[in-house]
């Protein structure tokens, strides 16, 4: 190979390690509509389900229950996609590092939720018995994995913050706390009657700013040169 050619391959590299990074962080703009996207689409075709009465992860019961378990699993490795891509996009390795283990608890909760399925119950799927179920085994582990993404989106939103406040972003910094207490208010809320329709607007919300932190990296300077992947925080 002449030196004019390895000169040429040299300079091509950043562009095409930006392009291949860029992919990766639109896995997180796809994540949200996906999710909530198909999620409506059953709410409003599923026999017998009602949004404000039975959350989400009901309708991964019944015969048509495998489209709710593909809709938590294919969402989790999305979000495990925009893990690497923004541990590729930031300049600071530890704040990347950090970052990216908190998206991937998060991704990793939902797909939990997606392989171990809720117990059926208040009524949902036709059949099931009114009220709360017996909680099973499954149904236990599928509660946990709700609870380590939701663990996983407060790390993500607290590492980000100190990310965006570390390099000078002001407004990104504050707008990380406040989708961290607005997830916090709406999903903590004692209300047990309006949980399921308040678990779709905490969704709603961490998917959005997750998208909104996808598309940030996607236009950023120092998301156009992403680290060689010898330095990779993934």
């Amino acid at each position: 190979m002449t030196t004019q050619t390895m000169q040429a391959a040299t300079s091509q590299t950043p562009t095409a390690l930006t392009t291949s990074n860029n992919r990766l962080l639109r896995a997180g703009v796809i994540a949200g509509p996906l999710f909530i996207g198909v999620y409506a689409v059953q709410a409003l075709l599923r026999d017998g389900y009602e949004p404000s009465k039975h959350p989400i992860s009901l309708l991964a019961n019944g015969d048509a229950g495998i489209v709710q378990i593909l809709n938590f699993v294919i969402t989790g490795v999305l979000v495990h996609v925009l893990a690497t891509g923004v541990g590729r996009s930031t300049g600071d390795a530890h704040r990347a590092a950090a970052t990216s283990r908190a998206l991937r608890m998060f991704g990793t909760g939902l797909i939990i939720g997606g392989v171990f399925v809720a117990d059926a119950g208040a009524g949902f799927p036709v059949g099931a018995p009114e009220g709360r179920p017996e909680m099973t085994t499954i149904g236990l582990i599928h509660e946990v994995g709700f609870g380590v993404a939701q663990l996983g989106f407060i790390a993500t939103a607290v590492a980000l913050r100190g990310y965006f406040a570390a390099s000078g972003n002001r407004t990104r910094a504050r707008r990380s706390v406040l989708a961290l207490v607005a997830v916090t208010v709406v999903a903590g809320f004692p209300h047990v009657g309006s949980f399921a329709p308040r678990i779709v607007a905490a969704s709603v919300i961490e998917f959005a700013f997750l998208a909104a932190v996808a598309i940030h990296f996607i236009r950023s300077p120092q998301s156009k040169s992403p680290k060689s992947d010898n330095t990779l925080a993934v």
